[in-house]
């Protein structure tokens, strides 16, 4: 209750500040946070993604790109043989290297390293988008 309001010797009901109170109180009460937005990188290991960055990598450049990133020749070779279809083929490639780097950041971070080694930068923008 504010004082300065008042005359001395005035009474003052508690019901007449109840309600300022309580607007106050409302309105010092920061909102919840949205949770329903994405707010981080979608993570690498989704079929989706996979398939999104296997559509982007231009086809000549598919062999040059894993194997830049790691994936041993043995991988690429038995994926091929695996897989009747290149795409079937690219993704299991794809997979395998998520699998064994680590933390998603740090297969993105390590992905678009190579995509600017091999001057594939607006490779990185269109993945960037498509997330």
């Amino acid at each position: 209750m504010n004082k300065s309001n008042y005359l001395p010797g005035h009474i003052v009901s508690v019901e007449e500040e109840a309600p300022q109170q309580l607007n106050e109180a409302q309105n010092s009460t920061l909102p919840l946070p949205d949770i329903t937005l994405q707010t981080t990188t979608p993570c690498l290991y989704s079929p989706e993604v996979l398939y999104k960055i296997i559509e982007l990598i231009p086809f000549g450049r598919w062999k040059e790109f894993i194997r830049r990133l790691g994936v041993t020749n043995h991988v690429i070779e038995t994926s091929e043989q695996d897989y009747r279809h290149c795409k079937d083929a690219q993704y299991a490639m794809l997979s395998f290297w998520v699998q064994n780097v680590g933390s998603s950041r740090e297969s993105k971070d390590s992905m678009f390293t190579v995509l600017r080694e091999m001057n594939l930068g607006g490779c990185i923008e269109r993945i960037e988008q498509s997330w």
